[in-house]
């Protein structure tokens, strides 16, 4: 009887907690959504990228008719267009300045085994006056050149 009574606690016990686990969760269309932050101002966007440090220019990511004829195109920070541009017909314009990056300052590609440093600097000649093939056996007399 005890033993039955035990199993009775344990099944009400693991029924709750499946309850209450359903009922905290969330549906997913009931998530909370993180709203993107708002776009900075091109200006400002400009601004930012040009006190970084990491950058020597822009290119636009054209969002819009009116500047998709500069995608593509990189610009110095001096240069760089004024967003929106006036014939933008877009009622908020998502275009946006990306920076380029400034590839002096970046760490060496090489990776540290290159076949420079291991170039032999023999005291020898090795070089061969004879011709390799024999079309050439004879062409080569003329550029003979006498040994010291």
């Amino acid at each position: 009887m005890i033993y039955a009574l035990a199993a009775v606690v344990v099944v009400v016990l693991v029924l709750l907690g499946v309850f209450l686990v359903i009922r905290l969760r969330k549906p997913a269309d009931e998530a909370i959504v993180e709203e993107a932050p708002a776009p900075l101002p091109p200006a400002v966007q400009l601004a930012k990228l040009q006190h970084a440090g990491k950058f020597w220019g822009v290119s636009v990511e054209s969002h819009c008719h009116a500047s998709s004829q500069l995608a593509g195109q990189q610009f110095p920070f001096e240069e760089a267009p004024e967003l929106p541009l006036p014939d933008c017909d877009a009622e908020v314009c998502h275009c946006r300045f990306v920076g380029l990056p400034e590839r002096r300052f970046l760490p060496t590609r090489r990776s540290g085994k290159d076949r420079r440093e291991s170039l032999r600097m023999d005291a020898e000649e090795r070089r061969s006056d004879q011709a390799r093939r024999k079309s050439e056996r004879g062409a080569w007399e003329a550029f003979r050149h006498e040994r010291l």
